[in-house]
């Protein structure tokens, strides 16, 4: 068997966060991306030892995990994504609500179709806004997971993701 080595570059993993607003019933997918120059997933495992007294040694199982993504920007004038964490970094909001889709695009269940997750959110400013002189304003903010993540595929329509749960 021929071992594929093809490496899966980082824009082929995409991220998106509804910025909807308070009560809005549509979601409103905004792509993360401009302006981020770092997007780490953390998987944050917790485990939990056992040692039964049938047992020589002991062994350790998986309880959960709860994986996080740090993200570091720099603060632009249009992107939705940047905009909505500047606004929340000045408003001082402490784990703002959101879903957060990420959709693996080389990944095609059927054509035009690829393997998504659909993830209930909170995304908190940990650092910024702030820098240098003739720099622009930078920070930093980390997104957890809220909830269970939902798998699906999502289709591209106008350059939107639509998610279909399975």
């Amino acid at each position: 068997m021929t071992v594929d080595r093809t490496r899966i570059y980082r824009q082929k993993i995409q991220e998106w966060l509804d910025l909807r607003p308070a009560g809005g019933a549509t979601p409103s997918w905004n792509r993360i991306g401009a302006g981020v120059s770092a997007g780490q997933v953390a998987m944050n495992v917790e485990t939990e030892s056992i040692h039964d007294l049938d047992m020589d040694t002991g062994m350790d199982i998986t309880t959960s995990v709860k994986p996080t993504m740090e993200l570091t920007f720099q603060e632009t004038a249009s992107d939705p994504v940047n905009k909505w964490l500047c606004d929340n970094a000045r408003n001082l909001v402490k784990d703002a609500p959101t879903t957060w889709l990420r959709i693996y695009t080389h990944i095609e269940e059927n054509p035009g179709e690829y393997l998504a997750y659909q993830i209930p959110a909170t995304v908190q400013v940990t650092e910024g806004m702030g820098g240098d002189a003739n720099m622009p304003s930078s920070g930093m903010a980390t997104m957890r997971y809220a909830g269970n993540q939902v798998k699906g595929t999502v289709e591209f329509k106008n350059g939107i993701p639509v998610f279909t749960a399975e």
